[in-house]
């Protein structure tokens, strides 16, 4: 086993066994010590009390004396910031506060100049409800009314979906999906065969479906073009095996020192999907292990397995891990974070 080390977030990665069928993968991965910046709240260089990338530039050098050689951004792209920036505006466009694409790029060059890798995090489930994309599809624009989930008229939501969707947005007749907060209406990525119920739910190959995919890689080229290493996925999950596998394709074909690295919480999952690593975190067995009381405030012991008191018990967490090493070696890693910005540090 191997472990890539993080100073902000611990990932704690299988190594694939590479006996039998050969598998690829970015050729600093197995070496790389991550650090995870979320830019508001790290260096602020102009003065107005937020965080900027030319802040992360000024840190680069004490980055590296820290051991660093990969860093992973969480979203700087232009956002209202109704969820720390997890609500995409404009994927092309660094947000104002953080500066703008030319130091985004700028960055780039200046982090490989000192050997690290830039990771940038990419929220592909939903967009801001300011996205220009959006705002057209609740004006029926032909082009973009099917790139979110909108269903016929505001009075039949299906009970299966109670909850997911918000009624009476613009002028549009319909209510449209969200992925979390209401300000974070979903992508169509569209429905498989045989969960289609619906006239609203359209086949994964709907030409409006095999649109969006297709500008969703195109965000994905532009960013690898301007000197990103790789991506960290967001609710990678949302998208769906088929669009991942076609990306993997790409990288593999095109970016083949690209990394791609998901939130799915199903290692065996995603890396079928075509990911090369996936976290490994939303489950009982993962809080066992760590001191996570707030996760399972009913389990009775709470305690953690690396305690002091030496009361914790790994059996449930070795037990899931087990169970998704045996079927992701040789094929991708197992990612286990001891902290990022979803969950409290150790």
């Amino acid at each position: 086993m191997r472990t890539l080390i993080s100073l902000f977030f611990l990932l704690v990665i299988s190594a694939p066994v590479l006996l039998g069928q050969p598998y690829h993968y970015p050729s600093w991965l197995s070496q790389a010590v991550f650090y995870q910046i979320y830019p508001q709240t790290f260096k602020d260089t102009d003065g107005d009390g937020i965080g900027d990338l030319q802040g992360i530039i000024s840190k680069l050098d004490y980055l590296d004396s820290l051991g660093v050689n990969a860093v992973w951004i969480s979203p700087f792209y232009e956002s209202p910031f109704c969820d720390a920036g997890y609500d995409v505006a404009d994927y092309y466009k660094v947000a104002e506060r953080y500066g703008t694409n030319e130091d985004a790029e700028m960055l780039f060059i200046e982090a490989h100049k000192r050997g690290i890798k830039i990771i940038l995090d990419f929220v592909v489930g939903h967009t801001s409800e300011e996205s220009p994309w959006f705002k057209a599809s609740s004006q029926n624009d032909p082009k973009y009314k099917n790139w979110f989930i909108w269903t016929e008229d505001n009075w039949n939501i299906p009970k299966e979906y109670a909850g997911k969707f918000i009624i009476g947005y613009g002028p549009r007749e319909g209510a449209f999906m969200t992925n979390y907060f209401y300000c974070q209406p979903k992508l169509n990525y569209g429905f498989p065969e045989d969960q289609i119920k619906y006239d609203w739910q359209l086949p994964l190959d709907h030409p409006d479906v095999m649109a969006l995919k297709n500008e969703m890689k195109n965000v994905l080229k532009f960013w690898l073009k301007a000197g990103a290493d790789g991506f960290r996925v967001d609710m990678a999950g949302s998208a769906g095996a088929d669009f991942w596998k076609d990306v993997r394709s790409t990288f593999d074909r095109e970016y083949p020192e690209a990394l791609l690295i998901s939130e799915w919480g199903e290692p065996a999952m995603a890396v079928e999907s075509g990911f090369h690593a996936d976290f490994m975190h939303w489950f009982k067995g993962y809080d066992d292990l760590f001191h996570k009381k707030w996760f399972h405030k009913d389990d009775p012991t709470q305690h953690s397995f690396f305690e002091a008191a030496g009361k914790g018990n790994i059996t449930e967490f070795l037990r899931s891990f087990e169970s998704q090493y045996e079927r992701t070696k040789g094929k991708g890693f197992i990612s286990i974070p001891v902290d990022n910005h979803d969950m409290v540090r150790v």
